[in-house]
Order: C-alpha cells, then sequence, then structure tokens
C-alpha cells in the first residue's frame, strides 16, 4: 500500500507539525489565531475578522518556516493554509461546529495558499482535457 519512504516522510512531516504546533515561541501567536477564529465562527466569518485571522496564520507559518526550514519546504505554499486549518478545526470542534468545515475550507484555501498561477493554468487545462475525452 504505501512503501518505507512514504511512510517515514508521513512520520517526519507529522513531528515537526507536532515540533511547530509546540514551540514556545508560537503558543501567545496560536492562542491569538484561535481566539480570533472563534471570533470569526461568532460572527458569521465576518470577512474583516477572518482576514485579520488569516495575517496571524501567515505570521505563524513565516516563524515555523523559521523554525522548521525543511518542512516549510516540505509544505510548498500551504504552510500558512496548513496551519489556519488546523486552528480552525481546532476551535470548529471545541465549538461544535464541525458542519461549517468545508465553508471554512474553501475560505482559507482560496486566501492562503500560494501556488505558483503557471501551476494552476495547468491544472485547469489538464482537467479541461480530461473532461473531453471519452470514458
Amino acid at each position: 500500500m504505501f512503501d518505507q519512504e512514504s511512510l517515514d516522510r508521513a512520520l517526519w512531516l507529522g513531528e515537526a507539525r507536532r515540533r511547530i504546533r509546540r514551540a514556545e515561541d508560537l503558543q501567545a501567536s496560536f492562542v491569538a489565531a484561535a481566539d480570533l477564529f472563534e471570533e470569526a465562527l461568532n460572527s458569521d466569518l465576518d470577512r474583516e475578522v477572518v482576514a485579520r485571522f488569516e495575517d496571524v496564520a501567515r505570521r505563524i507559518a513565516a516563524e515555523a518556516a523559521r523554525l522548521e526550514p525543511a518542512y516549510a519546504a516540505a509544505m510548498k505554499g500551504v504552510l500558512s493554509s496548513q496551519i489556519a486549518m488546523s486552528i480552525a478545526v481546532e476551535v470548529m470542534k471545541a465549538q461544535h461546529q464541525t458542519e461549517r468545515f468545508s465553508q471554512v475550507d474553501k475560505i482559507l484555501t482560496l486566501d492562503l495558499v500560494d501556488v505558483d498561477p503557471e501551476v494552476v493554468e495547468q491544472m485547469v487545462s489538464q482537467l479541461s482535457h480530461d473532461e473531453d475525452e471519452p470514458r
């Protein structure tokens, strides 16, 4: 099913993620981000509050990249989104609002994933090509 290299990589990514989450330098930022996301949920995902939450997630990601540069490189443009979603999921679970996961995931992915526009264009082109082929 999975080769040893894939398993080792998954374990390494998980450990790096845990080190970031436990980093003493980031604890206050994680708490502030969780508080902001809770405020965003309570304001029906008010755009201004969500933007402030995303800014904190970006700052956490920048500091995480400094602490774990290999992890940041492995996350290739999705580190801010991954951090924001992990905080959001914790808050949504605590608030018993997991039904909003899809809505939150879409907002944070659109706002925080930093993907090369050429890659997006290639993906869209490939999807269009795949739809044109008979099954």
